[in-house]
């Protein structure tokens, strides 16, 4: 259970980071490219989080989007 929450938490922390690059970048191609990856990233972790919840490898509130205590995106 908690490798499958790890990775999913690896996962929406790249797909932050993409989002990230994707709104400083100032080539379009850049913008364009790494707000698709962030995107499917997103989709790749929820569809782990569902998957983990189905199979029961993970408590339903796993993978809870939105800021942590510190304030940084999870």
């Amino acid at each position: 259970m908690q490798d499958i929450q790890k990775r999913i938490d690896e996962i929406e922390i790249q797909a932050a980071e993409s989002a990230l690059i994707a709104d400083l970048a100032t080539d379009y191609e850049a913008r364009i490219y790494n707000g698709r990856l962030a995107r499917q990233l997103r989709e790749v972790a929820a569809d782990l989080r569902k998957q983990a919840q189905i199979t029961g490898n993970a408590p339903s509130f796993a993978g809870t989007v939105g800021p942590s205590s510190d304030g940084r995106a999870r």
